[in-house]
């Protein structure tokens, strides 16, 4: 699911830029064609969420709120007639072996600030899948934004740890999703 997400993700950004911006209501500059150059410069720019750093519009696909919301009901659907599986690298489960109060894989609840950075340290360090690996290590040979892979890669993290960018999905919501 996370490279097909991540191709998709990537072909917006790179090939339809247009489509991840807000439509402008300024009529008086909507039929002048764009150039070459100014495509190019909105496809290099940030896929993170959020404002620009000049100013300018804010991203409408290619944000943590539009991929973790896409994911959050892609996977609670799925769970309904499948096993959601992730390969994850053994030092994430020795991490959580190793906690005060420790968790098995496949568990989770909140932590506090530290251990939770911690953990995200290990998780955003140490890709499990070798798949996952390979795009992440390669993304500029695939000719891949490596800021799609981080948007798709932390958000599903973002999700089952209980720090989503979605408002409306509590903790409890997400318990039920892992």
């Amino acid at each position: 699911m996370f490279g097909q997400l991540m191709i998709v993700l990537n072909t917006v950004a790179k090939y339809y830029p247009q489509l991840d911006r807000p439509v402008k209501t300024n009529r008086s500059h909507a039929s002048r064609p764009k150039s070459n150059k100014s495509g190019q410069s909105d496809a290099a720019k940030s896929v993170r969420s959020g404002p620009q750093s000049d100013g300018g519009d804010t991203r409408m696909v290619l944000n943590a709120n539009t991929v973790q919301n896409f994911m959050y009901y892609y996977i609670l659907e799925k769970v309904k007639c499948e096993k959601f599986s992730m390969m994850v690298d053994i030092r994430l489960e020795k991490f959580l072996a190793g906690l005060p109060n420790p968790l098995q894989l496949n568990e989770m609840r909140t932590m506090k600030p530290d251990k939770y950075e911690l953990l995200r340290a290990v998780l955003s360090k140490f890709v499990g899948s070798p798949i996952l690996r390979i795009l992440k290590d390669n993304a500029k040979a695939l000719d891949m934004d490596p800021e799609v892979f981080d948007l798709v890669y932390e958000g599903f993290w973002d999700l089952y740890t209980f720090h989503p960018q979605l408002r409306d999905i509590s903790a409890r919501k997400l318990q039920t999703w892992i």
